[in-house]
C-alpha cells in the first residue's frame, strides 16, 4: 500500500501518501549518507575525525534547535495519529474554531468567536487537552421541561 501511495494510485488516502513520502525521504537520505561514508572510507579518508565532528556538532545543533525539532516531531505525530484534520471543529485552551491547516511546525485554527486565525505550535497542541467536536457520535442537547409544582 505504501508503494501505491508513492505512485498516487486512485483510492489511496492522503495519510497513506504522506506516510509513504516520509518513509521514502528517510530511506533516501539514509542511503545517501551511508553511500558517502563508505565511498570516503574506501578512498582512504580517516572517518573517525569526521564522525567525532559530526557528533559534537549534532549535539550543539540539537540543543540550539530543540524547540524547532520538538515542533517538527509533533507535526509528524499529528500526521500519523490524526487527532484532527483540516476542517475539524476543535476547542483548544481558550480557542474555539476550525482547523485551517496542519503543518510540520504549527497548526492554524480559525476562531469562530472573533474571526482571528491562531497559529499554535504543534508541541502545545499535543501537550494539552484538545476537544475535537467533529468526531463525536452524539450531540448533547439540553432541554428544559417545565412541570407544575404539584409534580415531585
Amino acid at each position: 500500500k505504501y508503494c501505491g501511495g508513492l505512485r498516487g494510485d486512485p483510492g489511496v488516502s492522503w495519510d497513506v501518501q504522506a506516510r509513504s513520502a516520509l518513509i521514502d525521504k528517510a530511506l533516501t537520505v539514509s542511503a545517501y549518507i551511508l553511500t558517502s561514508y563508505y565511498c570516503l572510507s574506501a578512498l582512504g579518508m580517516n572517518m573517525s575525525g569526521l564522525l567525532a565532528f559530526g557528533g559534537v556538532s549534532g549535539i550543539a545543533i540539537g540543543f540550539a534547535a530543540q524547540k524547532l525539532v520538538s515542533n517538527c516531531i509533533g507535526g509528524v505525530l499529528i500526521y500519523i495519529t490524526q487527532p484532527f484534520v483540516e476542517g475539524d471543529h476543535v476547542q483548544f485552551k481558550n480557542i474555539d474554531g476550525r482547523v485551517d491547516s496542519v503543518g510540520w511546525h504549527s497548526t492554524r485554527i480559525a476562531s469562530i468567536d472573533d474571526g482571528y486565525s491562531y497559529i499554535v505550535p504543534n508541541t502545545d497542541v499535543l501537550g494539552s487537552a484538545l476537544k475535537n467536536l467533529s468526531r463525536r457520535r452524539f450531540v448533547p442537547i439540553k432541554v428544559t421541561i417545565p412541570f407544575p409544582e404539584s409534580v415531585d
